[in-house]
């Protein structure tokens, strides 16, 4: 189950990332302030192109602790260091702590790429049965305990990736 949400003063939903342009039957429901559901309304949706991304892994053994975030200045401190933020003088300090074990991109059998091709119904079962990366070959013998991935792309229509401040 994915959860989106619409308001007062937001009206509209985007549904996005679904792994498959085939037609979706999904079920849309009103939720009062005590989290009570409708009755679903059912709709039938014809995705444009499948999900993709690019995206980076990297891993560590040993990551830098977060300092205990008692203050305002606490979490901004730990954001500067884990993200590239520019409102918030983001570093991305956390790379110079971390191995990158890999860049990689999803190539679909047919070749199709971004919007700019037809998903094909072979592209289609590749992207129903997954994928596999392998690690960098002068990487193999590095340690790993933790991972992190660094998403770098994706052609999902009206994606966006929200970085906002409380």
């Amino acid at each position: 189950m994915f959860e989106v949400f619409a308001s007062a003063r937001k009206d509209t939903i985007i549904l996005a990332g679904f792994g498959y342009t085939n037609e979706h039957i999904v079920n849309l429901y009103a939720v009062d302030e005590s989290w009570n559901l409708s009755e679903p309304e059912t709709a039938t949706i014809k995705p444009l192109t499948p999900m993709f991304m690019n995206f980076e892994l990297w891993g560590t053994t040993n990551p830098k602790p977060l300092i205990p975030e008692y203050e305002d200045e606490d979490r901004l401190t730990n954001l500067r260091y884990w993200t590239a933020w520019q409102q918030i003088g983001g570093t991305d300090e956390w790379k110079n702590d971390w191995v990158m074990l890999g860049d990689y991109q999803i190539q679909f059998p047919s070749g199709a790429m971004y919007n700019t091709d037809p998903v094909t119904s072979e592209d289609e079962a590749f992207i129903r049965n997954g994928f596999d990366f392998d690690i960098d070959a002068d990487k193999t013998h590095i340690p790993v305990r933790y991972i992190r991935l660094v998403m770098k792309r994706y052609n999902t229509p009206g994606t966006r990736v929200n970085t906002q401040m409380r």
